[in-house]
């Protein structure tokens, strides 16, 4: 059974072999994780006009850290903060 995973760029599936089913896939999660986790320490802690001040609310911050394990948190935040620079 062929497992699909990334490639280095992130942006087009590709076959990965047993190693990358077990090794590199679970590692990449828990690198993630471990971001999230720092994430959320450092830009939870922020008041809201320092979030104001990058672009982003509360809001943002949780969604993109609620986001399922395989989605990329800072990228969720880039894109809230892309979105919003158009309405402040």
């Amino acid at each position: 059974m062929a497992y699909i995973t990334r490639n280095p760029a992130g942006s087009t599936p590709v076959r990965g072999s047993t190693f990358a089913r077990y090794i590199i896939w679970p590692r990449q999660r828990l690198v993630e994780f471990v971001n999230r986790h720092r994430m959320r320490a450092s830009v939870g802690s922020l008041s809201d006009r320092e979030l104001r001040d990058i672009g982003l609310t509360h809001g943002d911050v949780s969604r993109s850290l609620d986001a399922p394990i395989s989605v990329d948190a800072s990228e969720v935040m880039q894109n809230s903060r892309r979105n919003r620079a158009r309405n402040w």
